[in-house]
Order: structure tokens, then sequence, then C-alpha cells
């Protein structure tokens, strides 16, 4: 008999592209490549390492899927995270297929100072 049960292993996928300058953005070059599993995509967490509090943007795609996580750019601090807290569950869990790519471009939306934020979407690989 077969054993059709499927192991979650925890993973996380660690989103760095480095300082922002202000108003430009910035993708993750090269995209984050996804192993053999597919990636289940259930919460994320954010960093902003320029003070807290400064206003970024954000968008996420599925290069195997040609999928857009959303239409536009959301801000981070209301729209991805709520404010004053850095992780926040999704409502509905995304499926990466395993190897796809993820491209994550972040805007700085300050029109005067450069910044990071660091980004982690936390989930699992099921095998």
């Amino acid at each position: 008999m077969n054993d059709l049960r499927r192991v979650q292993i925890p993973f996380f996928v660690p989103v760095d592209v480095g300082e922002i300058p202000a108003g430009g953005e910035r993708s993750t070059q090269p995209a984050i490549t996804i192993g053999p599993y597919d990636f289940i995509w259930t919460a994320v967490s954010v960093y902003i390492e320029s003070g807290g509090s400064q206003d970024f943007s954000i968008k996420i795609r599925d290069e195997g899927t040609q999928t857009d996580f959303q239409k536009d750019y959301i801000p981070v601090l209301g729209g991805l995270v709520k404010p004053n807290q850095q992780y926040n569950e999704l409502p509905v869990p995304w499926r990466f297929k395993g190897h796809t790519s993820i491209i994550v471009t972040i805007r700085n939306d300050d029109d005067t100072n450069p910044g990071r934020i660091k980004v982690v979407l936390h989930g699992y690989l099921e095998r």
C-alpha cells in the first residue's frame, strides 16, 4: 500500500535587495529559485533597517506560472503587514510549484532618503 501522506518541512525565503535609493526600486537579482519541492507560502515578516517607519511598497511575482501575487505594488506597512507589527499570516496560503522562480521588487516610497528592508517569506516545502 502506498503512503499518500505528504511531508511538510519548514522553509524560509529571505529577501534582501540591498539599499534602495530614494524614490527608487530594486528587484531580486537573480530571481529566487525554489528547489524541487513545492513551497507553500503562509506568512511574511519584514524588518526595516532604515528607522522602522520608512515607506516601502512591494510586488511579488511567480515566474513559473507568470502570476503576480497582487495586481500592483502594495504598501509594506499597512498592506503586507499591519503597522507596528513585523509579521503577518496570509489569509490563504500561496503555492509556488517546485523549480519555479520568485521575483520580489521593492520600491522606496520616500523621495528623499535611501533605505533598506529585509523580507522573509515563511512557509513549508511539501514533498
